[in-house]
């Protein structure tokens, strides 16, 4: 039996995205393989189509993994319980995205949403930042929205 599972990047990145607004405890998991593969299927119908045919402990090791990335990733919260930005953007890079927010019209508590949002808009222009901002997790979405938002260069 196999303990491991190969993802290419697009398909590792289509999992991570799915899964980001999602809480990944035990209690989850029945339905888990039946989430991912109705989260997939409008945008990776290929990697939906394997993940309905996954076995049982195949989809426990997708779980475990996202589970444990997670969960390393909430213990690089500083003291304060505010993650430390990753991904942080170069003042270039906020300056772009600024002017991009400015076209954007939902308030604020979407941010999966927003995030979407700036990465379509950023995909073929810079790609790049787009990569980077669809590695945003929520908190970081939610911080940038507020942040740009309060900003004078936010003119929407």
């Amino acid at each position: 039996m196999k303990t491991y599972l190969r993802f290419t990047p697009a398909e590792y990145r289509a999992l991570s995205r799915a899964c980001r607004s999602i809480d990944l405890h035990d209690d989850f998991f029945p339905v888990f393989q039946h989430f991912l593969v109705s989260a997939l299927r409008a945008h990776a119908p290929d990697l939906a189509n394997r993940i309905a045919n996954f076995r049982k402990y195949q989809i426990g090791i997708v779980f475990e993994h996202l589970k444990a990335r997670r969960k390393a990733a909430d213990q690089a919260d500083d003291s304060t319980g505010q993650r430390a930005p990753r991904h942080a953007l170069t003042p270039q890079e906020r300056q772009k995205v600024s002017c991009a927010a400015g076209a954007y019209t939902l308030p604020a508590g979407f941010p999966h949403v927003f995030r979407d949002y700036l990465v379509q808009h950023f995909q073929e222009t810079a790609p790049d930042l787009s990569r980077k901002l669809a590695y945003f997790s929520d908190r970081q979405m939610e911080r940038l929205f507020t942040e740009l938002k309060s900003s004078r260069r936010w003119t929407a």
